[in-house]
């Protein structure tokens, strides 16, 4: 399984949340999560982590588990290829 992390804007005045931006979770005693907005990075959740990415962390909106029968299945027979 992998966890992936969502970000963005929160719901709002009846709007939904708005993902922008997805990273996958490492954890760890940092509470670690790799991403790539400009660059591929690894970021924490932890504010005394040296790598603690307070804006992110800030954007955060859920975290949903993949296991292998939700979501495996072979691209080059997708009907959208």
């Amino acid at each position: 399984p992998g966890d992936l992390l969502f970000f963005g804007a929160a719901s709002k005045d009846g709007k939904p949340a708005r993902v922008t931006h997805v990273g996958m979770w490492l954890g760890g005693p940092n509470n670690e999560f790799i991403q790539s907005s400009s660059r591929v990075q690894i970021s924490s959740f932890n504010p005394s982590a040296a790598n603690y990415d307070g804006g992110e962390h800030h954007r955060f909106i859920k975290a949903k588990r993949i296991t292998s029968k939700d979501a495996l299945f072979d691209l080059s027979v997708a009907s959208f290829y």
